[in-house]
């Protein structure tokens, strides 16, 4: 389907027009058909005058309400018998008082005639007219002057008819137009004109105020979104929607603004990805090129002859061979961590008892700590019974990564290793403490980053790893839905913090 070319805003207005239009055509239709409603009244109901009695201007429609009153009243018992009512008799003298012909029929029997008519005038114009064969309310004007027949039921049968007739009423029928087109531009001017120049203003001031709100409410936001748009095309993340609405616009809206938000976060997590990427290359570079020259050192210095004694070659294809075993360690651990960041790792889990199995697990942390004299305490407060959900194998090698990097780096006199199991509701946490110098506290959260060392320079070269240990233990601990944190402790040292959900 083929989009329209106008802009929202022009076809608001445009609509508006039209509606505009369409009401001012309305309104001149029912201004021609007022006047020609008036004209048919002019002709058909023209005030004529009381020429007598004194009752003023009187209308044929005010005539009708006369003659419903004296059926009313009549009709109240046997109209043959109420038409000798003193009250009743009196009404209608006053009306024939104007000149007007009166005669009144019990269905086809006349029981009252005014002295303006005689009973044969008025039984041949009910026939005339066909007055006995007619059950409504009729009106003609002719040569015999205005007419009037009303026609009424009566409740025990038969109807009532009344026949008004006045010949005065048709001489003033035949007076000139213009007097007729003085009215009718009297009436037009005075009271036409003006209620059509009122509704026309009416719907105007609803139409601009309808028109300003639809504005308000759904153009001016759609053409923030169309700025918005275009800000974060050109790459600005940082500008918002300021607008709030209870509606389908202000949600939109709002989603739109949780959209940036959300591209934003991305932006700056791929930014991170991307320094993360870089100091992991250099960080491989670094920790390959390294044993690299020393293995290219040793084997020139054999090829030289530097090494010119048995223990001497021996000495050199020892550190070879323990070089090359640390870059194997180094590539295996390298793959291992691209397989957890991924999330291409496979985790065996399987669900054990905690508390026991730390238990058999540190009862000897010497297996552990390796050939370190670090003192090392074990203190479980877990229960027993206490199950989680874990890989053995992965866990056993977070725990080793943790404290052999707590031993590594701890240059104390008297080291020390403290490692703690306790239950806390629905978690179970296990704490590495060591007496160490610690890390500054700006670097709690970068010693789980890969390749990140706090020797920036990598220089210390008796403190031999890969720097993945604590990377991959992070790793670890998330794929089992569990957290891992960094604290100084009281000593200064350093305490690892690994929370495992408990498996009910």
């Amino acid at each position: 389907m083929k989009n329209s070319s106008f802009g929202l805003r022009t076809r608001v207005f445009v609509s508006n027009a039209i509606i505009l239009c369409l009401c001012a055509f309305l309104a001149v239709g029912f201004l021609g058909f007022a006047i020609y409603g008036f004209m048919f009244t002019y002709e058909g109901g023209k005030i004529s005058k009381n020429y007598e009695a004194g009752l003023g201007f009187v209308t044929v429609y005010q005539l009708q309400m006369y003659v419903n009153k004296i059926q009313d009243d009549l009709l109240e018992g046997e109209p043959s018998q109420m038409i000798n009512d003193a009250e009743i008799r009196e009404f209608i003298d006053g009306i024939s008082e104007t000149g007007a012909k009166v005669a009144i029929f019990e269905n086809e029997k006349l029981i009252y005639v005014n002295d303006e008519f005689t009973e044969q005038d008025a039984v041949e114009i009910a026939d005339e007219y066909n007055v006995f064969t007619k059950n409504t309310s009729e009106f003609y004007t002719g040569s015999d002057g205005t007419i009037l027949f009303s026609c009424r039921a009566i409740s025990g049968g038969g109807y009532l008819r009344i026949l008004f007739s006045n010949n005065h009423l048709n001489n003033i029928i035949g007076e000139t137009n213009e007097g007729m087109l003085n009215d009718l531009f009297d009436f037009t001017v005075s009271i036409l004109v003006p209620i059509s120049i009122a509704a026309l203003l009416i719907i105007l001031i609803t139409n601009i105020m309808l028109s300003y709100g639809m504005s308000r409410d759904l153009v001016n936001p759609i053409y923030r979104l169309s700025i918005a748009t275009k800000r974060i095309r050109d790459g600005d993340l940082d500008y918002s929607i300021d607008y709030r609405g209870d509606n389908e616009i202000g949600a939109l809206c709002e989603d739109f603004d949780q959209m940036r938000l959300q591209l934003k976060q991305s932006k700056r997590l791929q930014k991170a990805y991307e320094d993360n990427r870089r100091e992991l290359i250099a960080g491989i570079s670094h920790d390959l090129g390294s044993p690299l020259t020393l293995i290219k050192g040793y084997v020139s210095g054999l090829l030289d002859g530097i090494a010119d004694t048995p223990e001497k070659k021996e000495k050199y294809l020892k550190t070879i061979l323990d070089t090359a075993c640390d870059m194997d360690k180094l590539v295996d651990e390298l793959f291992l961590l691209s397989k957890l960041e991924t999330d291409n790792f496979t985790f065996d889990f399987s669900r054990m008892d905690i508390s026991a199995y730390f238990d058999d697990k540190c009862s000897d942390l010497s297996m552990l700590t390796g050939t370190s004299n670090a003192k090392c305490y074990y203190e479980n407060d877990c229960p027993r019974g206490t199950f989680v959900l874990v890989d053995k194998l992965q866990i056993t090698r977070v725990v080793k990564n943790i404290v052999q990097n707590s031993v590594k780096y701890n240059n104390s006199e008297n080291p020390q290793l403290k490692v703690s199991l306790k239950r806390n509701k629905n978690y179970i946490e296990l704490s590495i403490a060591d007496n160490g110098p610690g890390v500054a506290p700006e670097d709690l959260e970068k010693i789980f980053e890969s390749f990140y060392r706090t020797d920036k320079a990598r220089s210390n070269s008796t403190k031999s790893g890969s720097g993945l240990g604590l990377a991959i233990a992070k790793r670890i601990v998330i794929g089992h839905n569990g957290t891992i944190r960094a604290e100084i402790n009281e000593s200064g040292g350093l305490t690892v913090i690994i929370s495992l959900p408990v498996h009910n």
